[in-house]
């Protein structure tokens, strides 16, 4: 089974997130100091950020579903 940690990004994650979102050609250039990252075993395997319509979208479902499900790909 999978264990991720998640946690808000510190500064050493900049590099490793930077690479990740490259990596998945999804623009680098944006703010980073608001991303949620996950972590397995030391390594960066994932990150969100949610601003403006993404959270206020998922603030309006939180509040409107009983449970909340995000789907990974």
């Amino acid at each position: 089974m999978n264990k991720w940690v998640l946690r808000k990004r510190v500064e050493h994650d900049q590099w490793h997130l930077q690479r990740l979102l490259i990596s998945h050609k999804m623009e680098a250039d944006i703010a980073l100091d608001e991303f949620l990252v996950a972590e397995q075993d030391g390594q960066l395997v994932g990150a969100a950020n949610l601003q403006g319509v993404g959270r206020a979208l998922v603030r309006a479902l939180a509040q409107e579903l009983p449970t909340l499900q995000v789907v990974i790909r």
